[in-house]
């Protein structure tokens, strides 16, 4: 049967095979190359992170083929109709159809298979809760306005900037601080996890603690509300580089922090494009510096100026 002829309604499961090893009246055709089929609600990054996948195996992507049907189905996920426009009660869904340089080993074919529909996982996980992500950040945002503090303004404009289209959402989960054997650490807080950051896919270990050390509790009792850095893990899904980190601390009464609002992914393309002065913190970090110095930038001397006056502000 034709893989887009029946798909189990909510799974994802690629399809991994080496035509050439069957009769041609399994397959109806054959191939000197192996060959990867997924068909799946049409949705961002699907091609993206199959391929990225792909090439971190080593293996060469020989033809790519990614048509987008408008297709019906009964409840058993039979297809009924498909259709190149929309017509009504249809759905938009993606059919790839992936050949690889050829593959003999069949227990390294099944791992290929296996890595490949924890890709999909994160692409559908991540892409479903996005507007959720979104909807998080905007609460975030709201917690820091209403303080009313001119010091925050920097960092509320950060996160309104992120939110604009510049930040790739791909997971947000919530983590509250917490003291044990005189250690501090983190503990997730359950059912608050989205996108690649869910409890079922970044499961918690049994300790459900993460320490941190001494200095680095400290370093989080500042009155900068946000954490900003990169992960220690690459991302599945979209590009394959270290994910970014953007925590948001949260306080107690005593102003000691007791928290940390936490998203994931990576920023967009337009985020690497943008004029200095329009991205906030950074603005300040690299406009007012050198404003401040004179003559001409290129020299060292004033590169040496320029070190002084960062590690002044």
């Amino acid at each position: 049967m034709p893989t887009t002829a029946l798909r189990l309604l909510g799974t994802t499961s690629p399809r991994v095979r080496s035509p050439w090893l069957a009769a041609v009246e399994e397959h109806g055709w054959q191939s000197t190359h192996t060959v990867i089929e997924v068909v799946l609600p049409d949705r961002a990054f699907i091609l993206q992170s199959m391929t990225m996948e792909i090439n971190r195996y080593g293996f060469v992507n020989l033809l790519v083929l990614h048509p987008v049907y408008w297709v019906r189905r009964d409840a058993a996920g039979k297809l009924s109709e498909l259709s190149k426009t929309q017509l009504e009660g249809t759905t938009q869904e993606s059919v790839l159809h992936i050949e690889i340089n050829r593959q003999s080993d069949t227990a390294l074919i099944e791992k290929l298979k296996q890595s490949l529909q924890l890709v999909l996982r994160d692409v559908c996980s991540a892409t479903k809760d996005w507007p959720d992500c979104i909807a998080q950040m905007e609460t975030v945002t709201s917690e820091l306005i209403e303080q009313k503090k001119p010091s925050l303004q920097e960092s509320i404009e950060f996160l309104q900037w992120l939110k604009n289209g510049h930040f790739v959402f791909l997971g947000y989960r919530e983590y509250r601080i917490v003291e044990k054997a005189d250690q501090f650490g983190f503990c997730v807080v359950e059912k608050t996890g989205l996108g690649i950051l869910q409890d079922g896919i970044a499961k918690v270990p049994g300790a459900n603690f993460f320490p941190i050390s001494t200095d680095t509790y400290k370093l989080l009792n500042t009155d900068n509300p946000l954490m900003i850095t990169k992960a220690t893990s690459k991302a599945t899904v979209h590009r394959p580089v270290f994910m970014d980190y953007i925590g948001i601390k949260q306080y107690d009464v005593a102003g000691a922090v007791i928290g940390e609002k936490r998203f994931l992914g990576l920023y967009a393309s337009s985020a690497y494009t943008c004029e200095l002065d329009d991205i906030p913190l950074v603005r300040s970090k690299i406009i007012l510096p050198l404003s401040k110095v004179e003559g001409e930038l290129h020299g060292f001397k004033n590169f040496d100026r320029m070190k002084a006056i960062s590690h002044q502000e």
